[in-house]
């Protein structure tokens, strides 16, 4: 199980995130997923609060990345924003988002780093 945290500034578009934070929350399957669980590879439930918001059958994009069991926080850089790799970083170039012209790269810092 994979549980992050996503942090953003409320008055930023819905997709434009601050960073994301690796926890060790373990949330119990909702009920209405547990005959499909077994089925897939991969789910991936969404939460604001206690509420879901939504549900994929594929990794989370911004943690599909070599080494991401050792993932401690990831910070998108934006197309506009410079690459400034801050130290205990690793800059990781964003094919998710950079085709779409949102996102160039993910700041990447290891939990061995911490």
């Amino acid at each position: 199980m994979l549980c992050v945290e996503g942090l953003k500034d409320p008055g930023t578009p819905y997709w434009k995130w601050e960073s994301w934070h690796r926890t060790n929350d373990r949330i119990p399957l909702p009920d209405v997923f547990a005959a499909i669980a077994t089925k897939y590879e991969w789910l991936n439930i969404e939460y604001i609060g206690s509420k879901i918001i939504e549900c994929h059958f594929r990794a989370n994009p911004d943690f599909n990345i070599k080494g991401f069991e050792n993932i401690q926080e990831i910070i998108p850089v934006w197309k506009d924003d410079p690459i400034v790799v801050r130290e205990g970083y690793i800059a990781v170039a964003d094919p998710d988002f950079s085709t779409l012209g949102m996102r160039k790269a993910l700041l990447v810092k290891s939990l061995s780093e911490h």
